[in-house]
């Protein structure tokens, strides 16, 4: 399986990254930015819980600098695959909101390898992001269907859950509608 598709930091440690065990992965909100159309939205993002104090972000976002070929005011999209070093589950990033975050039971036993492996084989990296819809929303939405179907997933109440949390601006609260990208 090749993963030069995914983008990971730090490179060197990419076989490493993989070969973790994964407990749990978290689906959550960033704050609020807003997009290129000036809507306020919040980026998500897949936190890979492995230990206390180890976190794998795994997070699709859109890369500005290459066009949609399916858009015409597209962009194509990346998969940044983050080590984060004794960052932990209750410290993901300085800006992920994890009061909100949604928890996601997985399959015992697997590794990073066996999620990104999922996402590779059922296309997850060929995506396109519409015009103010940079936010991850839909790939996310769409993955957690993907990985529940494969069976990395083990808990369709959970991810009900999380697709209903996609749905809302946090901390506001408010509903907001999930912009789609585009599979090619």
């Amino acid at each position: 399986m090749t993963f030069d598709l995914y983008h990971f930091t730090p490179k060197a440690r990419q076989t490493q990254i993989l070969n973790t065990t994964i407990h749990h992965i978290l689906a959550a909100p960033h704050t609020p930015t807003k997009t290129s159309t000036g809507q306020l939205t919040n980026r998500w993002t897949f936190y890979l819980i492995c230990t206390p104090t180890k976190t794998i972000s795994l997070e699709c976002r859109a890369d500005k600098n290459t066009p949609g070929s399916v858009l015409s005011n597209g962009w194509k999209a990346t998969v940044e695959i983050r080590e984060l070093e004794e960052w932990g589950v209750t410290n993901l990033e300085t800006d992920a909101m994890g009061q909100v975050a949604v928890e996601l039971d997985v399959r015992m036993g697997l590794t990073v390898a066996d999620v990104v492996t999922v996402m590779v084989v059922n296309g997850g990296h060929r995506y396109e992001f519409e015009e103010g819809g940079a936010d991850g929303r839909f790939w996310v939405h769409s993955q957690m269907e993907v990985l529940l179907r494969a069976g990395v997933l083990v808990d369709r109440v959970q991810v009900v859950e999380a697709q209903r949390m996609l749905r809302i601006l946090w901390p506001e609260g408010f509903e907001l509608p999930v912009v789609k990208g585009v599979y090619y």
